[in-house]
């Protein structure tokens, strides 16, 4: 499993719901949560090769901006 970690513009509940579409289509992704307390509102991805480029997309296409922070594997 590979985490994929984001910086982003996403503020609160509301914005969450409104990528929550886009990011929920994308099938690589198991699952993915926003840390809106975090100064830099961090999105986190998990899933089989997540593909960041296409994530960024997605949350781009939702209104929002996304930066790609760090990538680190795991093995479950």
């Amino acid at each position: 499993m590979t985490t994929l970690m984001f910086k982003t513009d996403i503020k609160n509940s509301s914005d969450v719901n409104q990528i929550s579409e886009f990011l929920d289509r994308i099938n690589s992704i198991k699952n993915w949560e926003v840390d809106t307390r975090h100064e830099l509102k961090t999105l986190t991805v998990r899933g089989m090769n997540p593909d960041a480029n296409l994530i960024k997309k997605a949350i781009k296409k939702a209104g929002f901006k996304a930066e790609a922070l760090v990538e680190a594997s795991a093995h479950a």
